[in-house]
C-alpha cells in the first residue's frame, strides 16, 4: 500500500513593525493612548503637533531576514500657544523570538530630517510596567487575522520596543526607522522525525499606525517590495490597490488611503523547505557523516544519465536523470551520527530517515523541462546476503517552480525511527563495530571511523513527465534523529 510521504504541518507566522507616540504635553490635551481615533499601532495626539503626508515603506526580504524601513513625511501644525512640544516615539518591533537569549532585532536605526538620532531599546522587563505600552502589544495582537489569533499561544515572538526622542527645538519632516529583524516561523517536530522542521515564515504591517495623527489634507502611502534576496515563493494578502510588479520589485501607490480602515498587510514566504535543506546539511557537515550515492549493478541503473554523485553535491543546482519509467539508487550512509551536545560532550543521533529534492531545481526552465519521480520504494540492502528488505513506498511531493527561488519546493521527507533497527549488528542498537549500544557508551568523533554503514536502495517511479522522456532528482541525503 502506498503511504502519502510526511510533509510537517508547520506553523509559522511574523509581524512588522507599528509605532507609538505620546507627546510631552499630551496630559493636558487628552492622553494620546487613549484616543478614540486608535485601535493599536502608532498612537500620537490628534490634535497636536504633526500632519502626516507621507509614509514610504520597503521592504527587502531575505531568506531568513528582513530589512524594513519607513518614513513619515509630516507638517507641523502650530499649537495655541504658538510653542512646539517635546515627543516621544515608542516603535515596537515584533519578529521571531531567539530561543539563544539574542535579539531578533540585528539593527535599529533612527533618523530625524534624515539625521541619526540615539534610539534606546526598552528593556523587556519594563514593558508590563508601563501601562501604555502594554496595551499597545495588546492591540496589536487583537489586530491580527482571525487564523492566527488562533495560534497566538504558540506565536513564537516577542515585541521589542525602542525609545526615540523627537526634540521641540527642530523642526520635523521626516521620521525614519530602519530596521533588520528575523521572519517569525514557529519550528516544530513532525510526527515521524525528531528534527526540527520549518513552515513558512510571515511578516505583518500594520498600516493604521498613523490614523491617529494623519489629520487633514491630501497623503499617500507608497510600499515597495524588494524579494531578490527570497528562497521561497511571495504571497501577500489583499490590499485597496493592485501592486504592480517590476521583476523583482513590487509596489504600491494609495492616494488618501483611509487609515482607520485598512486591514493589515501580511506577506508570507514559504522558505520552510529552504531553511529545512540549509540546516539539515549544515547538520551534516558538522557532524561529518558519510554518505554517498550509486548505481545498482542491476540492469535498472541502465537507463542513467549523467553522474549520480550531483546527488550528494550538497548543491540543489545540480541533478541527475534517467530516462524510461523506473530507476534505481543505492543511498550509503553512516548508521549513527555523532553531534556536538548543547550542555558539552557528544550526542549519538540514529539513522531515521532521507530526504529527496525532487525534480531538476536549477532553475524554473529545467523544472518544466525534466520531468520527476512521483513515487519511491525503500528497501535496505543486504550486499553479503543479496537480499533487499521492503521498507515502505511513499507518495513523492512535487509542484512546479513559481520562480528560480522556488528550486526547494518539491522536498520531500522520508522518515522512519525503526529504520535504524535494521542497521545495528544483529538488530541490535551496536552502531560501532567492536562498540557498546548506542546509549551504554560515550560516542566521541574518535569513534566515526568505526560506525557501521547501511545501503537504502530508492527504487524511483515516474508518472509525470516534463517536456522531454527524462526525469530527475536533485539531491538525496540522510536524517538523523537529532531528538
Amino acid at each position: 500500500m502506498t503511504a502519502k510521504l510526511h510533509t510537517s504541518n508547520w506553523r509559522a507566522w511574523a509581524l512588522s513593525a507599528a509605532c507609538a507616540l505620546t507627546m510631552g504635553h499630551a496630559r493636558a490635551n487628552g492622553i494620546a493612548y487613549d484616543s478614540s481615533l486608535r485601535t493599536t499601532g502608532n498612537i500620537w495626539s490628534p490634535s497636536q503637533r504633526f500632519q502626516l503626508q507621507k509614509e514610504h515603506l520597503t521592504f527587502r526580504l531575505g531568506a531568513t531576514t528582513y530589512d524594513a524601513r519607513v518614513t513619515y513625511r509630516v507638517a507641523e501644525r502650530a499649537a495655541a500657544d504658538g510653542a512646539r512640544r517635546r515627543a516621544v516615539m515608542y516603535f515596537p518591533v515584533v519578529c521571531q523570538y531567539q530561543h539563544d537569549g539574542k535579539s531578533c532585532v540585528e539593527r535599529f536605526q533612527a533618523f530625524i530630517n534624515e539625521q541619526p538620532v540615539a534610539a534606546r531599546l526598552v528593556p523587556a522587563a519594563d514593558i508590563p510596567k508601563f501601562a501604555a505600552l502594554r496595551r499597545l502589544a495588546q492591540r496589536l495582537s487583537h489586530r491580527l487575522p482571525v487564523d492566527i489569533q488562533s495560534m497566538e499561544g504558540d506565536f513564537a515572538s516577542t515585541y521589542q520596543f525602542y525609545e526615540v526622542p523627537v526634540p521641540a527645538a527642530t523642526p520635523i519632516r521626516e521620521l525614519t526607522m530602519s530596521y533588520r529583524a528575523a521572519y517569525s516561523q514557529i519550528q516544530g517536530d513532525s510526527n515521524k522525525s525528531a528534527r526540527i522542521r520549518f513552515d513558512k515564515a510571515r511578516l505583518l504591517y500594520d498600516f493604521s499606525p498613523a490614523a491617529a495623527w494623519a489629520g487633514p489634507g491630501d497623503k499617500t502611502l507608497h510600499i515597495e517590495v524588494d524579494t531578490r534576496g527570497l528562497q521561497g515563493h511571495l504571497s501577500r494578502s489583499a490590499t485597496p490597490g493592485a501592486f504592480v510588479r517590476n521583476g523583482d520589485r513590487w509596489v504600491l501607490d494609495i492616494k488618501n488611503p483611509d487609515f482607520t480602515r485598512m486591514p493589515p498587510l501580511m506577506l508570507s514566504i514559504d522558505n520552510g523547505p529552504y531553511r529545512n535543506f540549509t540546516e539539515e546539511v549544515q547538520a551534516l557537515e558538522l557532524n561529518k557523516a558519510r554518505y554517498n550515492a550509486s548505481l545498482p549493478v542491476a540492469s535498472l541503473a541502465s537507463n542513467a544519465r549523467g553522474n549520480v554523485r550531483a546527488l550528494t553535491d550538497r548543491d540543489p543546482r545540480t541533478f541527475w536523470c534517467w530516462r524510461g519509467r523506473d530507476a534505481a539508487v543505492d543511498l550509503q550512509m553512516d548508521a549513527v551520527a555523532i553531534a556536538p551536545h548543547p550542555d558539552g560532550g557528544w550526542l549519538p543521533e540514529p539513522f531515521e530517515g532521507v530526504a529527496i529534492l525532487n525534480g531538476a531545481a536549477r532553475s524554473r526552465v529545467t523544472a518544466r523541462r525534466f520531468g520527476a519521480a512521483n513515487e519511491v520504494r525503500v528497501s535496505l540492502v543486504d550486499a553479503t546476503a543479496g537480499t533487499e528488505a521492503a521498507l515502505g513506498t511513499y507518495a513523492m511531493p512535487y509542484g512546479p517552480m513559481r520562480s528560480d527561488q522556488d528550486r526547494f519546493r518539491s522536498l520531500g521527507l522520508l522518515a522512519d525511527p525503526q529504520w535504524s533497527d535494521h542497521l545495528g549488528q544483529q538488530g541490535t542498537d551496536v552502531f560501532v563495530d567492536g562498540g557498546k549500544g548506542l546509549y551504554e557508551a560515550d560516542l566521541t568523533p574518535a569513534d566515526r571511523p568505526r560506525i557501521r554503514q547501511g545501503v537504502l536502495r530508492l527504487h524511483l517511479r515516474r508518472t509525470r513527465s516534463g517536456n522531454s522522456d527524462e526525469n530527475c532528482i536533485s539531491e538525496v541525503y540522510p536524517l538523523y534523529n537529532g531528538g
